[in-house]
């Protein structure tokens, strides 16, 4: 659904094509609207997790899966956090 929304609001101007890609748009916008929602820094956090990525193998297990997830990752990160803007 959410990619069907994608490509209807232009995502080939952002040179998102084809399903497959639109699924990883979805992905990345979710991530970031998620962290967005907890006052995360989004890039920070998409920096570390995929430099972490590689250092896990190729067998990521549920728990290292959930520790990158931005509620738990920012309690090991919490310098992370942006500054309260309310």
């Amino acid at each position: 659904m959410f990619t069907q929304v994608l490509s209807c609001v232009g995502c080939t101007k952002l040179g998102v094509r084809g399903k497959p890609a639109g699924d990883t748009a979805a992905a990345s916008l979710s991530l970031v609207g998620s962290e967005k929602l907890r006052e995360i820094e989004a890039w920070a956090s998409i920096i570390d997790v995929l430099r972490t990525l590689p250092l896990l193998g190729a067998k990521l297990t549920d728990e290292e899966f959930t520790l990158l997830l931005p509620d738990r990752w920012i309690n090991e990160h919490p310098g992370a956090l942006l500054p309260v803007s309310r």
